[in-house]
């Protein structure tokens, strides 16, 4: 079975997202079509399930599981994902849907910001047909990722700006990576109607949040840290301004020891260099961090040691759903970590 990243488009616009009169709006993460509310993050070492609920005017977690994943079942190699034990796979999937008491055939799917490529493209202007528009990414982007455009699963939004041009959010992924784990889900009776990146669901559950906190005019970076990758985002009031994806070598994160803190912090400080001369940052007000399966005060550390960070904070997902006693205390939190992404896949984008 063929498949597309599966962004819906042309759907209501956000606020701070500005109507061009002669530019349609494609999809991506911000856009609000109507979710599933199940959703599944898949890491290269866990496999993630959260269930969003609504009563009155409450989103809550109504239920989850997180299974860790046998070693080397996702297998990476030069953009190309396999699972090497797709019938266990299949089980643990579902597994995950027996202990949940809803039934549902729609789920969404969130892969690791590693198994893409995103960029930020500039254009004098875009073409009107959605169609052509895609071809234009490709052609933008065929000498700038590790695999071939024509074989690449594509999607693009266009980014807020008053500048003159056409500034878009690329992202491109081959199609063999995608298909690769919708068979595996559609093995079980359900259907990825969306998918989507690990940061960019998590940019989605904590939008209402960024955008009460840091209004209009500050800049602030996003920060998605697990022990396999490392994702930074920076923006500029409500523009995305800057994205970067870095991999820890196998296994060099597992430890979260001092080798892995080093990486963190030169790229970091690398990707600080870029946004002060390239294009003009001085400071940001805010470092929101996700971490997973790293030590977070470490982390934290290596964020708060450069002068451009002002403050650090951890997302935390209580702050846009309501979560009972069964995420409570240290545990809870180390676990809420884990599932923010699929719970801002499953609330949807812009949040609950």
């Amino acid at each position: 079975m063929a498949m597309v990243l599966k962004m819906p488009g042309f759907l209501s616009r956000p606020s701070w997202l500005p109507a061009r009169p002669s530019l349609p709006v494609p999809g991506w993460s911000w856009l609000r079509p109507k979710y599933p509310p199940v959703a599944f993050e898949l890491d290269p070492k866990c496999l993630s399930m959260a269930r969003i609920g609504r009563r009155k005017d409450e989103t809550y977690l109504a239920s989850f599981n997180v299974q860790e994943l046998p070693a080397e079942m996702v297998e990476l190699d030069f953009m190309k994902a396999r699972l090497s034990a797709p019938e266990r796979f299949r089980e643990m999937v579902a597994q995950a849907m027996e202990r949940d008491p809803g039934k549902l055939k729609g789920v969404s799917v969130i892969i690791p910001d590693s198994f893409a490529r995103v960029a930020i493209l500039s254009f004098d202007e875009m073409p009107r047909r959605r169609a052509d528009a895609i071809e234009l990414v490709r052609f933008k982007t065929r000498k700038a990722v590790p695999f071939k455009v024509e074989d690449a699963a594509v999607d693009f939004q266009v980014l807020p700006g008053d500048a003159a041009g056409v500034n878009v959010l690329a992202v491109l992924t081959p199609k063999a990576v995608v298909q690769e784990f919708e068979s595996a889900f559609a093995a079980v009776g359900l259907q990825p109607g969306l998918v989507d990146l690990s940061t960019f669901s998590l940019i989605n559950l904590y939008a209402p949040i960024l955008e009460k906190e840091m209004g209009a005019t500050s800049e602030y970076l996003l920060a998605n840290v697990t022990s396999t990758y490392f994702t930074f985002v920076i923006f500029r009031g409500p523009s995305l301004i800057f994205f970067r994806c870095k991999t820890f070598a196998a296994g060099f994160g597992d430890d979260g020891g001092e080798g892995a803190m080093r990486l963190l912090k030169r790229e970091l400080q690398t990707s600080l260099v870029y946004y002060r001369e390239k294009l003009g940052g001085s400071d940001l007000a805010r470092a929101y961090l996700r971490v997973v399966d790293l030590d977070p005060e470490a982390v934290e550390r290596v964020f708060a040691s450069v002068p451009e960070v002002l403050s650090t904070v951890s997302i935390d997902p209580r702050r846009a759903v309501a979560a009972d006693g069964r995420v409570s205390g240290a545990q809870g939190d180390r676990l809420l970590q884990r599932l923010a992404p699929a719970i801002g896949a499953a609330t949807g984008r812009g949040g609950p």
